[in-house]
Protein backbone atom coordinates (compact mmCIF):
# COMPACT_ATOMS: atom_id res chain seq x y z
CA UNK A 1 0.00 0.00 0.00
CA UNK A 2 2.88 2.37 0.90
CA UNK A 3 4.40 1.60 -2.72
CA UNK A 4 0.87 3.33 -3.86
CA UNK A 5 1.04 6.56 -2.14
CA UNK A 6 1.10 10.06 -3.75
CA UNK A 7 1.47 13.78 -2.99
CA UNK A 8 -2.07 14.14 -4.23
CA UNK A 9 -4.77 11.38 -4.29
CA UNK A 10 -3.55 8.86 -1.68
CA UNK A 11 -2.23 8.87 1.53
CA UNK A 12 -2.54 5.92 3.84
CA UNK A 13 -1.55 6.21 7.21
CA UNK A 14 -1.20 3.22 9.38
CA UNK A 15 -2.63 3.26 13.09
CA UNK A 16 -2.00 -0.07 15.37
CA UNK A 17 -4.18 0.31 17.84
CA UNK A 18 -3.78 -1.04 21.74
CA UNK A 19 -5.93 -3.46 23.09
CA UNK A 20 -9.79 -1.86 22.91
CA UNK A 21 -11.67 -1.57 26.19
CA UNK A 22 -14.60 0.31 27.65
CA UNK A 23 -18.71 1.18 25.79
CA UNK A 24 -18.93 1.62 22.41
CA UNK A 25 -22.10 1.39 20.00
CA UNK A 26 -21.35 -2.43 19.45
CA UNK A 27 -19.89 -2.87 22.58
CA UNK A 28 -17.21 -5.58 22.92
CA UNK A 29 -16.96 -8.29 25.16
CA UNK A 30 -14.69 -10.61 23.17
CA UNK A 31 -11.86 -7.94 24.64
CA UNK A 32 -9.82 -8.61 27.89
CA UNK A 33 -10.65 -5.44 30.02
CA UNK A 34 -14.91 -5.51 28.89
CA UNK A 35 -14.60 -9.68 29.53
CA UNK A 36 -12.92 -9.56 32.46
CA UNK A 37 -15.18 -6.96 34.66
CA UNK A 38 -17.89 -8.45 33.42
CA UNK A 39 -17.27 -12.05 34.59
CA UNK A 40 -16.44 -10.65 37.47
CA UNK A 41 -19.66 -9.12 38.42
CA UNK A 42 -21.89 -12.21 36.95
CA UNK A 43 -19.91 -14.97 37.37
CA UNK A 44 -18.09 -13.98 40.37
CA UNK A 45 -14.92 -14.42 39.37
CA UNK A 46 -11.79 -13.02 37.67
CA UNK A 47 -9.89 -15.24 35.72
CA UNK A 48 -6.31 -14.76 34.48
CA UNK A 49 -4.45 -16.63 32.43
CA UNK A 50 -0.76 -16.77 32.88
CA UNK A 51 -1.20 -13.00 33.97
CA UNK A 52 2.81 -11.70 33.58
CA UNK A 53 2.43 -10.67 29.85
CA UNK A 54 2.20 -7.16 29.08
CA UNK A 55 -0.40 -5.34 26.68
CA UNK A 56 -1.01 -1.97 25.77
CA UNK A 57 -4.66 -0.34 25.87
CA UNK A 58 -6.82 1.91 24.89
CA UNK A 59 -10.37 3.05 25.06
CA UNK A 60 -12.47 3.13 22.04
CA UNK A 61 -13.17 6.60 22.70
CA UNK A 62 -9.51 7.26 22.40
CA UNK A 63 -9.19 5.16 19.63
CA UNK A 64 -11.59 7.35 17.70
CA UNK A 65 -9.82 10.48 18.58
CA UNK A 66 -6.62 9.24 17.34
CA UNK A 67 -8.38 8.61 13.69
CA UNK A 68 -10.11 12.10 13.73
CA UNK A 69 -6.50 13.13 14.22
CA UNK A 70 -4.65 12.02 11.70
CA UNK A 71 -7.98 13.11 9.34
CA UNK A 72 -7.49 16.80 10.18
CA UNK A 73 -3.80 16.09 10.26
CA UNK A 74 -1.24 17.71 7.85
CA UNK A 75 -0.76 15.48 5.01
CA UNK A 76 2.95 15.93 4.85
CA UNK A 77 2.73 14.93 8.42
CA UNK A 78 1.06 11.93 8.27
CA UNK A 79 1.67 10.56 4.85
CA UNK A 80 2.86 6.97 4.83
CA UNK A 81 3.72 7.15 9.04
CA UNK A 82 3.25 4.11 11.45
CA UNK A 83 1.48 5.17 14.51
CA UNK A 84 0.57 3.18 18.02
CA UNK A 85 -2.26 4.35 19.27
CA UNK A 86 -2.41 4.27 23.15
CA UNK A 87 -0.35 6.01 25.88
CA UNK A 88 2.74 4.73 27.92
CA UNK A 89 0.90 4.69 31.27
CA UNK A 90 -1.89 2.50 29.73
CA UNK A 91 1.12 -0.54 29.93
CA UNK A 92 -0.63 -3.29 31.69
CA UNK A 93 0.38 -7.07 32.14
CA UNK A 94 -2.80 -9.23 32.54
CA UNK A 95 -2.22 -9.45 36.33
CA UNK A 96 -2.52 -5.62 36.97
CA UNK A 97 -5.72 -5.09 34.69
CA UNK A 98 -7.18 -7.83 36.93
CA UNK A 99 -6.00 -6.94 40.29
CA UNK A 100 -7.78 -2.90 39.43
CA UNK A 101 -11.07 -4.94 38.11
CA UNK A 102 -10.69 -6.63 41.84
CA UNK A 103 -10.98 -3.67 43.51
CA UNK A 104 -13.75 -2.36 41.72
CA UNK A 105 -15.17 -5.94 42.81
CA UNK A 106 -14.19 -7.53 45.92
CA UNK A 107 -16.52 -9.91 45.87
CA UNK A 108 -15.35 -11.75 43.33
CA UNK A 109 -12.91 -14.47 43.14
CA UNK A 110 -9.54 -13.74 41.47
CA UNK A 111 -7.89 -17.00 39.96
CA UNK A 112 -5.16 -17.33 38.40
CA UNK A 113 -3.66 -20.47 35.40
CA UNK A 114 -0.80 -20.95 33.99
CA UNK A 115 -0.81 -21.24 30.24
CA UNK A 116 1.27 -23.07 27.87
CA UNK A 117 -0.64 -21.22 24.43
CA UNK A 118 -0.69 -17.68 23.67
CA UNK A 119 2.94 -16.09 24.34
CA UNK A 120 2.59 -12.81 23.00
CA UNK A 121 3.99 -10.32 25.43
CA UNK A 122 4.67 -6.72 24.34
CA UNK A 123 4.75 -3.16 25.58
CA UNK A 124 4.97 -0.45 23.59
CA UNK A 125 6.13 3.04 23.04
CA UNK A 126 3.80 5.83 22.27
CA UNK A 127 6.43 8.95 21.38
CA UNK A 128 5.59 9.04 18.08
CA UNK A 129 1.35 9.53 18.03
CA UNK A 130 2.26 12.22 21.31
CA UNK A 131 5.01 14.56 19.89
CA UNK A 132 3.82 14.44 16.04
CA UNK A 133 -0.02 14.48 16.97
CA UNK A 134 -0.54 15.95 20.38
CA UNK A 135 -2.53 12.57 21.16
CA UNK A 136 -3.07 11.88 24.52
CA UNK A 137 -6.04 10.01 26.02
CA UNK A 138 -8.72 10.83 27.38
CA UNK A 139 -9.66 7.58 29.60
CA UNK A 140 -7.48 5.87 32.06
CA UNK A 141 -7.90 2.13 32.22
CA UNK A 142 -9.92 2.65 35.77
CA UNK A 143 -12.46 4.90 34.17
CA UNK A 144 -12.87 2.81 31.71
CA UNK A 145 -13.71 -0.15 33.99
CA UNK A 146 -15.76 1.77 35.98
CA UNK A 147 -17.63 2.95 32.68
CA UNK A 148 -18.44 -1.18 31.76
CA UNK A 149 -19.36 -2.04 35.25
CA UNK A 150 -21.62 0.80 35.73
CA UNK A 151 -23.42 -0.73 32.08
CA UNK A 152 -23.47 -4.33 33.19
CA UNK A 153 -25.19 -3.13 37.08
CA UNK A 154 -27.38 -1.01 35.52
CA UNK A 155 -29.07 -3.39 33.26
CA UNK A 156 -27.55 -1.25 30.04
CA UNK A 157 -25.42 -4.98 29.20
CA UNK A 158 -28.09 -7.60 29.85
CA UNK A 159 -26.24 -10.57 29.00
CA UNK A 160 -22.31 -10.18 28.03
CA UNK A 161 -22.19 -13.65 26.07
CA UNK A 162 -24.61 -12.74 23.70
CA UNK A 163 -23.12 -13.13 20.46
CA UNK A 164 -23.71 -9.73 19.14
CA UNK A 165 -21.21 -8.41 22.03
CA UNK A 166 -18.49 -11.38 20.24
CA UNK A 167 -16.90 -11.10 17.06
CA UNK A 168 -15.82 -14.87 17.01
CA UNK A 169 -19.46 -15.88 17.93
CA UNK A 170 -20.92 -13.28 16.04
CA UNK A 171 -19.09 -14.52 12.78
CA UNK A 172 -18.98 -18.06 13.50
CA UNK A 173 -22.46 -18.30 14.39
CA UNK A 174 -23.53 -16.69 11.21
CA UNK A 175 -21.02 -19.39 9.35
CA UNK A 176 -18.94 -16.36 8.03
CA UNK A 177 -15.51 -17.90 9.56
CA UNK A 178 -14.42 -20.67 11.59
CA UNK A 179 -11.47 -19.99 13.93
CA UNK A 180 -9.08 -22.87 14.52
CA UNK A 181 -6.05 -20.73 16.46
CA UNK A 182 -7.14 -21.83 20.40
CA UNK A 183 -3.92 -20.31 21.16
CA UNK A 184 -5.23 -16.69 20.41
CA UNK A 185 -8.69 -16.95 20.82
CA UNK A 186 -8.31 -17.67 24.66
CA UNK A 187 -11.59 -14.83 25.27
CA UNK A 188 -13.73 -16.92 23.13
CA UNK A 189 -13.22 -20.13 25.51
CA UNK A 190 -13.84 -17.75 28.39
CA UNK A 191 -17.08 -16.85 26.74
CA UNK A 192 -18.17 -20.54 26.29
CA UNK A 193 -16.58 -22.85 29.51
CA UNK A 194 -13.84 -22.41 32.06
CA UNK A 195 -11.27 -24.02 32.84
CA UNK A 196 -10.34 -25.56 29.59
CA UNK A 197 -8.23 -28.47 29.27
CA UNK A 198 -4.91 -26.39 27.97
CA UNK A 199 -4.87 -24.74 31.50
CA UNK A 200 -3.90 -25.83 34.69
CA UNK A 201 -4.53 -23.80 38.03
CA UNK A 202 -0.66 -22.60 40.02
CA UNK A 203 -2.08 -21.43 43.11
CA UNK A 204 -5.64 -20.91 45.11
CA UNK A 205 -7.82 -18.40 44.13
CA UNK A 206 -7.67 -15.71 46.12
CA UNK A 207 -10.54 -14.69 47.97
CA UNK A 208 -11.86 -11.08 48.55
CA UNK A 209 -11.13 -11.55 52.90
CA UNK A 210 -7.85 -12.85 52.06
CA UNK A 211 -6.43 -9.80 50.51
Amino acid sequence: MSTLADDKTFTPVYLRFSTIYGLSGRTRFDLVVNLLVAKALVDGEITVVGGNQWRPFVHVDDAALAVMKVLVAPLGLVRNQVFNVGSDDQNYTILQVAQLIHRWVPTARLLTYASQGDRRNYRVSFSKIRNTLGFVPHWTLEQGIRQVAEAIQSGKVEDYRDARYSNVRFLSEQGIVHFEHRDSNWAHHWINEWPGESVRPVREPQSASAR
